[in-house]
Protein backbone atom coordinates (compact mmCIF):
# COMPACT_ATOMS: atom_id res chain seq x y z
CA UNK A 1 0.00 0.00 0.00
CA UNK A 2 1.13 3.88 -0.69
CA UNK A 3 0.08 6.93 0.70
CA UNK A 4 0.36 10.25 -0.85
CA UNK A 5 1.60 12.84 1.53
CA UNK A 6 -1.73 13.80 2.40
CA UNK A 7 -2.72 10.46 3.54
CA UNK A 8 0.31 9.80 5.44
CA UNK A 9 -0.69 12.75 7.15
CA UNK A 10 -4.04 11.56 8.52
CA UNK A 11 -2.42 7.95 9.25
CA UNK A 12 0.04 8.82 11.68
CA UNK A 13 -1.88 12.43 13.29
CA UNK A 14 0.42 14.93 11.49
CA UNK A 15 0.14 17.69 9.12
CA UNK A 16 1.15 17.54 5.51
CA UNK A 17 3.79 19.88 5.83
CA UNK A 18 5.25 18.42 8.45
CA UNK A 19 5.42 14.88 6.24
CA UNK A 20 6.90 16.89 3.34
CA UNK A 21 9.28 18.51 5.35
CA UNK A 22 10.54 15.34 6.47
CA UNK A 23 10.35 13.67 3.33
CA UNK A 24 12.81 16.93 2.21
CA UNK A 25 15.09 16.11 4.36
CA UNK A 26 15.52 12.41 4.30
CA UNK A 27 13.82 11.17 7.28
CA UNK A 28 11.02 9.51 5.33
CA UNK A 29 12.01 7.68 2.33
CA UNK A 30 9.21 8.57 -0.92
CA UNK A 31 9.21 8.56 -4.83
CA UNK A 32 7.38 11.46 -6.40
CA UNK A 33 5.02 9.30 -9.36
CA UNK A 34 4.39 10.61 -13.09
CA UNK A 35 2.06 13.04 -11.55
CA UNK A 36 4.38 15.11 -9.78
CA UNK A 37 3.23 13.47 -6.44
CA UNK A 38 4.69 12.27 -3.55
CA UNK A 39 4.26 8.22 -2.88
CA UNK A 40 5.29 6.28 0.47
CA UNK A 41 5.16 3.16 1.25
CA UNK A 42 2.94 1.97 4.75
CA UNK A 43 5.90 0.08 5.78
CA UNK A 44 8.01 3.33 5.74
CA UNK A 45 5.47 5.29 7.35
CA UNK A 46 5.31 2.64 10.27
CA UNK A 47 9.25 2.62 10.40
CA UNK A 48 9.32 6.41 10.73
CA UNK A 49 6.34 6.70 13.19
CA UNK A 50 5.98 3.18 14.98
CA UNK A 51 3.91 4.40 17.61
CA UNK A 52 1.59 6.59 15.19
CA UNK A 53 0.35 4.73 12.69
CA UNK A 54 -3.40 3.95 11.97
CA UNK A 55 -3.55 -0.12 12.92
CA UNK A 56 -6.52 -0.51 10.73
CA UNK A 57 -4.41 0.66 7.47
CA UNK A 58 -1.17 -0.90 8.62
CA UNK A 59 -2.97 -4.37 9.26
CA UNK A 60 -4.30 -4.73 5.77
CA UNK A 61 -0.76 -4.46 4.76
CA UNK A 62 0.80 -6.52 7.11
CA UNK A 63 -1.79 -9.51 6.98
CA UNK A 64 0.20 -11.78 3.95
CA UNK A 65 3.25 -11.21 6.01
CA UNK A 66 4.31 -14.07 8.00
CA UNK A 67 6.73 -13.67 11.43
CA UNK A 68 8.34 -16.38 13.41
CA UNK A 69 6.78 -18.74 15.84
CA UNK A 70 4.01 -19.96 13.34
CA UNK A 71 2.11 -16.60 13.53
CA UNK A 72 1.80 -13.82 11.48
CA UNK A 73 2.30 -10.12 11.58
CA UNK A 74 -1.20 -9.50 11.06
CA UNK A 75 -1.32 -11.24 14.84
CA UNK A 76 0.83 -8.19 16.51
CA UNK A 77 -0.85 -4.97 17.29
CA UNK A 78 0.39 -2.02 19.44
CA UNK A 79 -0.73 -1.27 22.76
CA UNK A 80 0.59 2.30 24.20
CA UNK A 81 3.81 2.07 22.85
CA UNK A 82 4.49 -1.55 23.11
CA UNK A 83 3.77 -4.70 20.24
CA UNK A 84 1.60 -7.88 21.41
CA UNK A 85 -0.10 -10.88 20.01
CA UNK A 86 -3.46 -10.28 19.91
CA UNK A 87 -5.58 -11.63 22.90
CA UNK A 88 -2.61 -11.59 24.86
CA UNK A 89 -1.08 -8.71 27.21
CA UNK A 90 2.44 -9.87 27.13
CA UNK A 91 4.51 -7.90 25.07
CA UNK A 92 5.79 -9.62 22.12
CA UNK A 93 9.84 -11.63 21.84
CA UNK A 94 10.55 -13.61 18.84
CA UNK A 95 11.96 -12.36 15.22
CA UNK A 96 10.15 -11.27 12.66
CA UNK A 97 11.68 -12.48 9.22
CA UNK A 98 9.04 -12.14 6.34
CA UNK A 99 10.86 -11.40 3.22
CA UNK A 100 9.98 -8.01 3.18
CA UNK A 101 10.89 -6.84 6.54
CA UNK A 102 13.03 -8.88 9.14
CA UNK A 103 14.54 -8.22 12.57
CA UNK A 104 13.36 -8.58 16.51
CA UNK A 105 11.12 -7.64 19.04
CA UNK A 106 12.21 -7.66 23.04
CA UNK A 107 9.55 -6.87 25.74
CA UNK A 108 7.42 -5.64 22.76
CA UNK A 109 10.18 -3.38 21.66
CA UNK A 110 12.01 -3.52 18.29
CA UNK A 111 15.78 -4.46 19.58
CA UNK A 112 19.08 -4.31 17.68
CA UNK A 113 19.45 -5.08 14.03
CA UNK A 114 16.50 -4.24 11.67
CA UNK A 115 16.55 -4.70 7.37
CA UNK A 116 13.67 -3.86 4.77
CA UNK A 117 13.37 -5.01 1.31
CA UNK A 118 11.72 -3.40 -1.67
CA UNK A 119 9.53 -5.87 -3.65
CA UNK A 120 11.81 -6.11 -5.99
CA UNK A 121 13.97 -7.90 -3.72
CA UNK A 122 16.42 -4.60 -3.37
CA UNK A 123 17.65 -3.69 -0.34
CA UNK A 124 15.26 -0.60 0.75
CA UNK A 125 16.85 0.14 4.73
CA UNK A 126 18.52 -1.18 7.38
CA UNK A 127 19.75 0.47 10.64
CA UNK A 128 19.91 -0.39 14.47
CA UNK A 129 16.96 0.05 17.25
CA UNK A 130 17.83 -0.04 20.85
CA UNK A 131 15.06 -0.30 22.63
CA UNK A 132 12.21 0.89 20.45
CA UNK A 133 14.10 3.90 18.94
CA UNK A 134 16.51 4.00 16.21
CA UNK A 135 19.96 4.67 17.03
CA UNK A 136 23.07 5.00 15.21
CA UNK A 137 24.07 4.83 11.15
CA UNK A 138 20.66 4.11 9.16
CA UNK A 139 20.94 3.74 5.19
CA UNK A 140 18.26 3.44 2.82
CA UNK A 141 17.99 2.66 -1.06
CA UNK A 142 16.00 3.08 -4.05
CA UNK A 143 14.82 0.28 -6.05
CA UNK A 144 17.03 -0.06 -8.49
CA UNK A 145 19.47 0.20 -5.60
CA UNK A 146 21.19 3.88 -5.47
CA UNK A 147 21.49 4.97 -2.43
CA UNK A 148 18.64 6.64 -1.03
CA UNK A 149 19.43 8.70 2.23
CA UNK A 150 22.43 8.07 4.78
CA UNK A 151 22.62 9.35 8.43
CA UNK A 152 22.79 8.81 11.84
CA UNK A 153 20.31 8.53 14.47
CA UNK A 154 20.67 9.46 18.48
CA UNK A 155 18.06 8.31 20.73
CA UNK A 156 15.37 8.33 17.63
CA UNK A 157 16.65 11.75 16.51
CA UNK A 158 18.13 12.78 13.93
CA UNK A 159 21.66 13.82 14.58
CA UNK A 160 24.28 15.38 12.67
CA UNK A 161 25.27 15.17 8.51
CA UNK A 162 22.30 13.43 6.40
CA UNK A 163 22.62 12.69 2.78
CA UNK A 164 20.03 12.21 0.39
CA UNK A 165 20.79 11.31 -3.48
CA UNK A 166 18.02 10.62 -6.00
CA UNK A 167 17.41 7.56 -8.05
CA UNK A 168 20.33 7.91 -10.49
CA UNK A 169 22.91 8.45 -7.55
CA UNK A 170 22.78 12.24 -7.98
CA UNK A 171 23.12 14.37 -4.58
CA UNK A 172 19.86 15.68 -4.00
CA UNK A 173 19.76 17.02 0.02
CA UNK A 174 22.54 17.79 2.65
CA UNK A 175 20.98 18.82 5.95
CA UNK A 176 22.70 18.98 8.99
CA UNK A 177 20.98 18.15 12.48
CA UNK A 178 20.55 18.26 16.44
CA UNK A 179 18.59 16.55 18.38
CA UNK A 180 15.69 15.73 15.71
CA UNK A 181 15.39 19.57 14.13
CA UNK A 182 17.63 21.35 11.75
CA UNK A 183 20.65 22.86 12.81
CA UNK A 184 23.51 23.85 10.53
CA UNK A 185 23.85 24.09 7.14
CA UNK A 186 21.12 22.49 4.55
CA UNK A 187 21.80 22.39 0.80
CA UNK A 188 19.34 21.45 -2.13
CA UNK A 189 19.84 20.41 -5.38
CA UNK A 190 17.41 20.47 -8.63
CA UNK A 191 17.19 16.73 -10.92
CA UNK A 192 19.06 19.08 -13.30
CA UNK A 193 22.18 19.30 -10.79
CA UNK A 194 21.87 23.46 -10.41
CA UNK A 195 21.60 24.23 -6.68
CA UNK A 196 18.70 24.93 -5.50
CA UNK A 197 19.03 26.90 -2.37
CA UNK A 198 21.57 27.48 0.27
CA UNK A 199 21.36 28.00 4.14
CA UNK A 200 21.83 27.63 7.43
CA UNK A 201 19.26 26.66 10.20
CA UNK A 202 19.45 27.18 14.11
CA UNK A 203 17.34 25.66 16.20
CA UNK A 204 15.08 24.41 13.51
CA UNK A 205 14.54 27.65 11.40
CA UNK A 206 16.26 29.59 9.57
CA UNK A 207 19.79 31.62 10.01
CA UNK A 208 21.48 34.08 8.19
CA UNK A 209 22.38 34.25 4.75
CA UNK A 210 20.11 32.05 2.27
CA UNK A 211 20.17 31.68 -1.38
CA UNK A 212 17.40 30.59 -3.82
CA UNK A 213 18.04 29.58 -7.63
CA UNK A 214 15.23 28.27 -9.98
CA UNK A 215 15.78 25.29 -12.22
CA UNK A 216 17.25 27.65 -14.73
CA UNK A 217 19.82 29.03 -12.23
CA UNK A 218 19.16 32.68 -11.97
CA UNK A 219 18.32 33.82 -8.61
CA UNK A 220 15.30 33.98 -6.58
CA UNK A 221 15.29 37.31 -5.38
CA UNK A 222 11.88 37.09 -3.35
CA UNK A 223 13.63 34.22 -1.36
CA UNK A 224 17.23 35.19 -1.11
CA UNK A 225 18.47 37.14 2.03
CA UNK A 226 19.12 37.51 5.32
CA UNK A 227 17.20 35.58 8.18
CA UNK A 228 16.73 35.61 11.67
CA UNK A 229 14.63 33.24 13.84
CA UNK A 230 12.97 31.74 10.92
CA UNK A 231 11.53 35.40 9.27
CA UNK A 232 13.34 36.86 6.26
CA UNK A 233 14.62 40.62 7.45
CA UNK A 234 16.68 42.05 4.68
CA UNK A 235 17.67 41.35 1.07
Amino acid sequence: MKHTAGTAAKAVGRTKSTITKAIASGKISAIKNDKGAWEIDASELKRVYPHSTNETVEMKHQKKHQVSEGTFIGDLVERDGLTYKKFTDVPFTGDVDEGLEQGSFNNGKREGHWVWYHANGQLKSKGEYKSGRQEGLWVRYHENGQLRSKGDYKNDTQEGLWVTHNKNGQLFIEANFKEGEQDGLLVQYYDNGRLWYKGHFKNGKQEGPWLWYSYDGTVEKKLTGTYKNGIKVSD
